[in-house]
């Protein structure tokens, strides 16, 4: 009777060791979750972020090897976020004043959530890294040139200032993914239109994405322009 009640026993701390090795194992999965409202992070990319911080989020993001899944606010729900993001890793937490504190992150690979582990403080997510659809190799460079030469063209009008180095580095790349998410974090877009592209997992339907979000912005300023002209013209007019 004594060998029995330990056999159990025995079972049942082996037991107890499996369900706790697997624990840790699928923690060791998950990494904390960070929601942008009005940006997108993309990959070798930095982002700087202000966001309210208790002193328990403060911890956990300052656990995981400063590893982040970061994705925006879903676009038909405020309440919910975007189920592809990028994972970044956390460079430095300054704080401004009380619990506001300002996180800069590096963008390193684009990834989608799989499951999701709910907490009081934060959420932790399960993910897996987006793979790229094969395209043609020439379809892809066709679409590289026209991005650079498009650029070229509306720089100072639709891009933000960049440095001479990250300029020329534009114009020499022939990788088209870092082009494409270079030129959309500084390309003035909105979060939702910038979230598009992340989405887009061909690279050569990704850079043609590019291209007409800029189309459509220069038509959306002719328009404006026009609007202006006209108006300017019916005043001349009263006069």
């Amino acid at each position: 009777m004594v060998y029995m009640k330990q056999f159990f026993y025995g079972i049942f701390l082996i037991f107890i060791f499996q369900v706790n090795l697997y624990a840790e194992h699928y923690k060791n999965d998950l990494i904390p979750i960070l929601i942008c409202t009005d940006d997108v992070l993309f990959p070798d990319k930095e982002l700087n972020i202000r966001i309210p911080l208790s002193k328990k989020s403060l911890e956990i993001y300052t656990k995981n090897q400063h590893k982040v899944f970061v994705t925006k606010v879903a676009a038909n729900d405020q309440q919910s976020y975007e189920k592809v993001g990028t994972i970044g890793e956390i460079k430095n937490i300054s704080r401004l004043r009380d619990n506001l504190y300002r996180l800069r992150i590096i963008g390193t690979k684009i990834a989608e959530i799989v499951s999701v582990q709910e907490n009081q403080e934060i959420h932790y997510v399960k993910i897996r890294p987006q793979v790229e659809e094969i395209d043609h190799q020439e379809k892809i460079n066709a679409a590289r040139h026209l991005l650079k030469k498009t650029y070229r063209e509306y720089k100072n009008t639709l891009f933000a200032p960049i440095s001479l180095e990250e300029e020329a580095w534009i114009y020499k790349t022939g990788d088209a993914g870092k082009l494409s998410y270079f030129l959309s974090s500084i390309l003035y877009i909105t979060a939702g239109e910038k979230q598009l592209i992340l989405e887009t997992h061909n690279r050569a339907k990704r850079l043609e994405k590019i291209i007409y979000l800029i189309k459509n912005k220069l038509q959306l300023i002719k328009a404006v322009l026009t609007g202006e002209d006209q108006t300017q013209g019916n005043f001349s007019q009263q006069e």
